[in-house]
């Protein structure tokens, strides 16, 4: 079984990390203002950042 394990933890190593796309975080987003850990400000405000971003 650490064998296993070793082998997925080298996979990783080296990799690169995968940015979301627009869509994504966007989506992403709008669960925080729904689920209450932003604000609708903050909503407003992180989606004009995202949308400006390009």
């Amino acid at each position: 079984m650490a064998a296993s394990l070793s082998g997925c933890i080298g996979l990783s190593i080296g990799s690169s990390k995968k940015t979301p796309s627009l869509g994504q975080e966007l989506v992403d987003l709008k669960a925080a203002l729904d689920a209450g850990a932003i604000s609708p400000d903050e909503y407003e405000q992180k989606r004009g950042e995202i949308l400006n971003d390009d």
